[in-house]
């Protein structure tokens, strides 16, 4: 069968080209992205309400489905906590994904997932280490 992209020529006349390796790295950037996205947002979301005295938050779901719009209802302590690293997110339940993240913490309302691999990296190089709650 002809290869029908420039990708799948690429694969098949380059020496140690991997089109599957390549695919699955994009993946995990994508994934990484969009997670790294939503954190961003709920921080500057944090930063909007730091005036208030409230004592919980909603923040988005910080997983890497593209199509979740999920809130999540956490204490303001319970964030500023869990975003004390770039590469943790809070998700909604079954919202993992086990060959990109490891989850850390699980309770009735959330869990938190640790990135792995290059999705970390991703994260880190998108968010930092940085710590932005007071």
């Amino acid at each position: 069968m002809e290869p029908r992209t420039l990708f799948e020529r690429i694969d098949r006349d380059v020496p140690g080209y991997d089109l599957d390796a390549w695919k699955e790295e994009e993946r995990q950037r994508r994934i990484a992205r969009h997670e790294a996205f939503h954190r961003i947002a709920n921080e500057r979301a944090w930063q909007a309400t730091e005036g208030l005295q409230t004592e919980d938050v909603r923040v988005f779901c910080e997983c890497g489905h593209v199509k979740c719009t999920r809130m999540l209802l956490l204490p303001r302590a319970e964030v500023a906590r869990i975003h004390e690293r770039g590469d943790v997110f809070i998700i909604t339940h079954g919202h993992e994904l086990p060959d990109l993240e490891r989850v850390i913490e699980s309770t009735l309302d959330y869990v938190v997932v640790e990135k792995v691999g290059l999705g970390q990296l991703v994260a880190l190089e998108a968010i930092g280490d940085r710590p932005i709650y007071d």
